[in-house]
């Protein structure tokens, strides 16, 4: 068992939770102290770590970070209180710091609460859409990204692929996407696009593209699926957009989630996925 010390931490934890706080941007989502707290001790070998110990970790990573790239957006932000969704203080002398003419603390109580909560949403908005993290861990750790261990719940959406895993008609049309989004919504310039996006609730969404105020899933159908295949990408899509709203740390975040499918969708689909708003294209 590591002892938790500063030293420790130092050496030991801040790159793994820079690791994961990058996962998190892919995911479009934060790191709770308490979460790290368990991780650290369960996968790094932590004795016990006080969250407000996470606080340390957070700000050493955040500087390591800004030492390689003085302009990279604040990756800390995304370490948040369970309770209210937002950083700690520990985040607040980097944001004074980058935004020193912003008046946030200015105000009655309810005021400066509503100008923090905007500037770390417009920060967390800059993390999101920040296309070089992968290479600046790598840059400061001086290794690849570990890939993280991928647990196949009873909830995951891996299950409609049989089990083969995915096939290559559906992967040949999910890389086809991947790289140009716009093929499903015209006019799509998005400020990042990933794959095989991992979400809180367990599933996988095929493509996650980011644009400047919102998110774009992508849920991808080949001509292998049949008929309740289809049906379940529609509830599926009704599933990520929930999730990912409820997961993104800006406050009611834009979120559209689209239906991708080589063969149009029967009469009763199309009519079901109006309903339920999912919006459908056939590629």
């Amino acid at each position: 068992m590591i002892s938790p010390t500063n030293e420790n931490l130092d050496a030991l934890a801040t790159g793994p939770l820079t690791a994961w706080l990058v996962h998190a941007v892919k995911s479009r989502t934060t790191i709770t102290y308490g979460q790290a707290k368990s991780r650290l001790e369960l996968e790094c070998g932590f004795g016990t770590v006080f969250p407000t110990r996470v606080g340390r970790v957070a700000g050493t990573a955040m500087n390591r970070l800004l030492a390689e790239a003085p302009e990279v957006p604040l990756l800390n932000v995304l370490v948040v209180q369970a309770a209210t969704g937002l950083p700690g203080s520990g985040a607040v002398s980097y944001l004074a710091g980058r935004y020193p003419s912003r008046r946030w603390l200015r105000g009655d109580d309810a005021d400066r609460d509503r100008r923090w909560r905007k500037l770390v949403e417009e920060e967390a908005r800059r993390v999101y859409a920040y296309r070089r993290w992968e290479s600046l861990y790598e840059q400061v750790y001086g290794s690849r990204l570990p890939v993280p261990v991928r647990k196949e719940a009873g909830g995951s959406n891996r299950g409609h692929r049989g089990r083969g895993g995915e096939g290559p008609n559906h992967r040949a049309l999910r890389m086809k996407v991947t790289r140009n989004p716009s093929l499903v919504r015209r006019g799509l310039r998005p400020e990042s696009t990933d794959t095989e996006v991992d979400l809180l609730s367990g599933d996988r969404v095929d493509v996650v593209s980011t644009v400047r105020d919102g998110t774009v899933a992508i849920e991808i159908k080949s001509k292998d699926s049949d008929w309740a295949d289809l049906q379940r990408g529609v509830y599926q899509c009704v599933k990520y957009r929930a999730v990912l709203a409820a997961q993104d740390i800006r406050r009611e975040p834009k979120v559209e989630c689209w239906l991708v499918t080589e063969s149009p969708l029967p009469g009763d689909l199309k009519n079901l996925a109006r309903r339920l708003e999912v919006r459908t294209k056939v590629l």
